[in-house]
Order: structure tokens, then C-alpha cells, then sequence
């Protein structure tokens, strides 16, 4: 790459600079491709995962955006290959660090020596004969954040040689380009020039009941609130857990407020020690209190106690309007 350093800071403050009044999220992408595919990265693929467990990634539709082949990407995203991505998992594996894609002569070798999976090696080889060969995937949060952003970027007339040998400066600046792409992203949601409810197709009574769930309501309140009976409000509830993708309606709380879908104003609150930081965190992140006592290596006795703390502390009715103060009240970071 024959660019100097003075070049490669241009690229990344041109970047800032441009994509600040952008957001549309194929605007902001189009923008972003400007400036890789002077580095040789001329396609990506950007999104939010829906849920991250056990190192398993899964893309939530409505919240990503490509120029890869459009029947290439319905096949990703019908046939889960996110849950399969063998650089995402490598990500995972790797202390969240970025993944340089492998050969797929690599990952077929792998898989006869019980590394990746038969499902692994098929999503793998769609891929390649796709033509999406040569690339990196960044990992774009800590692996304590609910809402991890990941980014592949591919380059259609970059050589597999100079794909492989590219130097860590531009390696360096192409992470620093998506840490912006995704922080933007991030804040146009949080201050609402994103408009995600209908990105995610979220009903009406639906966004008024997670507002409710976030005040401190419980779900028979929310009913009585929303004037509707409980065969409706079991419908109305499962719906919109559905669309967030979860089970639990801390981390449906937790996922409503970054995507800014819901707002809270908590009136007063302690701050929290590090251990119920700790402890907070993992109820955003859906874990009950005996997972995360398991997790953190106490009694559940313990856990239940602190839970009861915590709310006290951050003035809440449930545990859900606690997950919603202590983000809103910045004493967890998503």
C-alpha cells in the first residue's frame, strides 16, 4: 500500500468529518466504503448482533447494512450462517481482536481435524464461491456489551497475497475507521436520528408497554395502563420480546434503551460499587440471579440480597426500571 502516514490520518479525519451529518445507515456505509477502498476494501457487511451466547453471533436484520450480493446476504441471514461465521468465532476466541479471513483450502483442513464444523465449512464455501474471499471482521465492543457491532470488510480486486500480507498500519487504520462508523451509528440511535422502532417493526402499544416496563411497571400495570385485558397484554408482551430477540425483560429494558427506543429520568440514586456494577451488567444482559451468582462465584442468597440493594439503591419499583436507571444514569456502560 503505497500510502504515507500523513495519508492515512486524512483518511481517517476525512472520514470523521464526513460522516458526522450522516443518518441513513447506507449513507453512513457509502461514506465509509470512500475511504477503505482506498486502502483496497471496496465491500462490507455492518450490523448489530441480536444476542451473543456461548460465542455465537446472530445478526439482527434490521439493523444492518451491505453491498455484498443481495442473494448471498438473504442466505446468510435465512440460513443464521452469523451463528456459524468461523471469523466471527475466531473474534470471540481471540480476546475480541479482528480476524483476517482464511483460505478455504484452511478451513477445510481444519474441519478434518475437528476444529470447525461440517455447517461451519458449508456456510464457509457459499461464502467463497459468493466470491467474498479475501477480507477482515472486526468485533466492534467488549465482550460485556449486549449490543456487539461486527463489520467485514472485503476487498473484490485485492489479491490473496496482498490480502495476507497487509501491514498492521493499515490493518490499524481500517479498525479505526469501523470503530467510528459503529460509534456514529450508536449515537444517531441514542439521540434518535435513527428511528429503530421502525427499523424493527415495533407496534404502537408495544413501544408504550416497554416504556412502562422501564418506569417500573409490572406487566399486570402495563395492562391496566395500555387499557387492554391479559390475554391481549400476553400478546402485546411476547411480541415485542420476540423483536428484540430475547426471553427476559431486563435485557428487552437494556436493548430498548440503547437503541433509544425507550427513555427514563430516574429522579435520584446511589452509585454502585464495582461488584454491582458486575451485577447489573449481567441482569441487562438477561442472566437470572441464580446465573449470575453461578457466574459470579457467590451464593444465590447473595445474589437475591443484592438484587434487592441494587434496586434500593438506584430507586426502583422492578428489576427491569432498575436496568433502565442504572444505564440511563451511566452506572453501566453498554
Amino acid at each position: 500500500m503505497s500510502m504515507d502516514k500523513s495519508s492515512f490520518s486524512e483518511i481517517i479525519s476525512g472520514f470523521y468529518e464526513n460522516v458526522s451529518s450522516l443518518h441513513d445507515l447506507d449513507e453512513i456505509r457509502d461514506c465509509f466504503l470512500s475511504y477503505t477502498s482506498q486502502l483496497g476494501y471496496n465491500q462490507v457487511a455492518y450490523g448489530f448482533s441480536a444476542l451473543v451466547t456461548q460465542n455465537k453471533f446472530k445478526m439482527e436484520e434490521a439493523i444492518q447494512t451491505s453491498n455484498y450480493d443481495p442473494e448471498y446476504m438473504q442466505r446468510y441471514m435465512d440460513r443464521d450462517y452469523g451463528s456459524l461465521d468461523e471469523t466471527i468465532h475466531n473474534c470471540f476466541e481471540s480476546g475480541y481482536k479482528p480476524w483476517t479471513w482464511e483460505h478455504i483450502d484452511v478451513i477445510r483442513k481444519k474441519v478434518s481435524e475437528g476444529i470447525y464444523s461440517q455447517e461451519q465449512l458449508r456456510a464457509s464455501e457459499d461464502t467463497w464461491y459468493s466470491g467474498i474471499r479475501t477480507g477482515i471482521t472486526f468485533p466492534l465492543e467488549s465482550n460485556k456489551c449486549s449490543l456487539l457491532g461486527v463489520l467485514g470488510l472485503h476487498g473484490t480486486e485485492l489479491g490473496w497475497r496482498e490480502h495476507i500480507n497487509l501491514s498492521d498500519h493499515v490493518r490499524s487504520v481500517l479498525h479505526q475507521l469501523s470503530y467510528i462508523m459503529h460509534a456514529h451509528v450508536r449515537k444517531s440511535i441514542r439521540l434518535g436520528n435513527l428511528k429503530l422502532e421502525n427499523l424493527l417493526n415495533i407496534r404502537k402499544r408495544e413501544l408504550q408497554h416497554l416504556q412502562n416496563l422501564a418506569d417500573g411497571m409490572t406487566r399486570k400495570d402495563s395492562a391496566t395502563s395500555l387499557g387492554v385485558k391479559a390475554k391481549r397484554m400476553d400478546a402485546i408482551h411476547d411480541g415485542v420480546m420476540h423483536k428484540l430477540d430475547t426471553q427476559k425483560k431486563e435485557h428487552a429494558i437494556a436493548r430498548a434503551i440503547v437503541y433509544g427506543i425507550v427513555h427514563v429520568e430516574p429522579e435520584s440514586g446511589w452509585s454502585l460499587d464495582s461488584e454491582e456494577t458486575d451485577f447489573v451488567r449481567y441482569m441487562a444482559l438477561g442472566y437470572p440471579a441464580w446465573k449470575i451468582a453461578e457466574t459470579m462465584h457467590f451464593s444465590e442468597r447473595k445474589a437475591y440480597n443484592m438484587r434487592r440493594r441494587i434496586k434500593t439503591k438506584l430507586d426502583a419499583v422492578t428489576a427491569e426500571q432498575a436496568v433502565a436507571n442504572a444505564i440511563t444514569m451511566n452506572q453501566i456502560d453498554l
